[in-house]
């Protein structure tokens, strides 16, 4: 049960949420101060209206939540690349797909993909609609933003519990409210409420996702299907000229047998460890998900090691990576990491283990202080001799928010399996201080934005 919070203290986290979300709006505008203490009185509880921000609208308010039970089986059909639908009796109707974008880069074996979506309501009044997407099993949304017209939302993260009462609040109020829900680890779900006729519904989503090899072959793979209606059966074929990818790979090792079986691309070398990958422009392309694999060259053990500052401090990724496809078993026993230059705490998955041939292991970790410099490796080999080996560091490119969204959501899994054994006030503390500080969904935090100027009539 979800304890309502007072209505003084409400507003007043409603308030304070609102000048802190202004940052986060695409306008980056100031916010004016919050409405003087003498409009909440004990007599009038109840805000008049929310405070205005200068030249930013926020009468729209989003969530994300984690909630425990499972998507129904129709919306998760339906998701295909990306679906904007809305529902007639038991059926759902889709909203035409103007064009999609999907750009993404892979750092070591973790992958960063942005996704880019227009929709259109060509219908002459307005419709309720629900946004979906399918995201690999591994994957963890980190920033998520919706264009309707003039209007730009973009979710902030808040504890789960001060989310909900917030949404409630606005929605008691008359203001427009909607959610976002991940409703499986595979399968996010967004209830958008009411789109105007003939307007225009832009979705940008930022997602992460480590990557694994598994027989020696990494393998990505992007949703690009577009589901047929109910009771149609999909076709094998979907317009190309709406839709472009791009793939920039940089494991850190070199790069060899890039390949898709499933859809015609091209591949460009920059050098040996740093290949871009395009899907080939065509009328039309195969209406299926995209898969590209690769592989890397070199010897029977291929480590990289990459690092983000942040603050005072930062994170660590090593990839490790044993390529060798016809030998079986460990490749690595009793594998051991020695730091260099910094203060490192390995996190997942959790003290490395043996590396087995054919597959790649990540470990993650966060530091302290300078960034480490080097990392060794140490450990005996298959036939029982000496295994040594040094790996440079390097920093990884771009923003790198990646290594900090994947650090995180490994700690918070880490966490949950520990759920037995820890106190469940401790673990909420806990998991809620990394969801926060990352900027991640969790079963304790939501994403909540305000987007707009007035309420609107129910």
């Amino acid at each position: 049960m979800i304890c309502r919070a007072k209505p003084n203290m409400l507003w007043l986290a409603l308030a304070l949420l609102i000048c802190l979300i202004g940052g986060c709006v695409s306008s980056r505008q100031e916010t004016k101060p919050t409405p003087p203490r003498e409009n909440r009185t004990e007599a009038n509880p109840t805000p008049p209206s929310l405070p205005s921000m200068a030249g930013v609208a926020y009468d729209e308010l989003w969530i994300v939540e984690s909630p425990a039970t499972n998507t129904t089986p129709d919306l998760e059909a339906q998701a295909g690349s990306g679906a904007l639908l809305t529902q007639r009796g038991p059926n759902f109707v889709f909203c035409p797909l103007v064009k999609t974008s999907i750009k993404a880069n892979v750092v070591g074996c973790i992958a960063t993909v942005d996704v880019s979506q227009r929709f259109e309501n060509p219908n002459r009044e307005p419709v309720e609609a629900t946004y979906t997407f399918p995201l690999p099993a591994n994957a963890a949304v980190c920033d998520f933003v919706m264009s309707i017209g003039t209007r730009h939302i973009r979710g902030a993260i808040r504890p789960r519990r001060e989310a909900e009462q917030i949404y409630r609040e606005a929605r008691q109020q008359g203001y427009r409210a909607a959610l976002l829900v991940e409703r499986a680890p595979h399968l996010f779900t967004q209830s958008i409420g009411s789109i105007e006729p003939q307007k225009s519904v832009d979705i940008e989503m930022k997602y992460v996702e480590p990557l694994e090899m598994v027989n020696g072959v990494f393998a990505m793979r992007i949703p690009l299907s577009l589901r047929s209606r109910a009771g149609e059966i999909a076709p094998t074929e979907r317009d190309g000229r709406n839709i472009s990818v791009s793939v920039g790979l940089n494991p850190g090792a070199p790069l060899t047998h890039i390949d898709c079986a499933t859809h015609p691309i091209e591949v460009q070398y920059i050098d040996k460890k740093h290949v871009g990958v395009l899907l080939q422009p065509s009328d039309q392309i195969p209406n299926r998900q995209m898969v590209l694999r690769y592989q890397l060259a070199g010897g029977p053990v291929l480590p990289s090691l990459f690092t983000h500052a942040k603050g005072n401090g930062g994170f660590a990724a090593i990839m490790l990576a044993a390529p060798f496809n016809a030998a079986k078993g460990p490749a690595v026993r009793d594998l051991k990491i020695t730091w260099a230059g910094a203060q490192v705490q390995t996190l997942s998955p959790g003290a490395p283990t043996d590396l087995i041939a054919g597959r790649s292991q990540l470990i993650m970790g966060r530091f302290t202080g300078p960034a480490p410099t080097s990392a060794t490796l140490s450990g005996h080999t298959a036939d029982g001799g000496e295994f040594h080996m040094e790996v440079p560091a390097q920093a990884a490119p771009g923003d790198a928010i990646a290594m900090e969204n994947v650090w995180a959501r490994m700690s918070i899994a880490a966490l949950l399996l520990e759920q037995p054994q820890k106190d469940s006030g401790s673990l909420e503390s806990q998991i809620t201080r990394i969801a926060l500080e990352s900027g991640l969904v969790s079963p304790f935090t939501s994403y909540i934005c305000v987007d707009a100027t007035s309420p609107t009539p129910h």
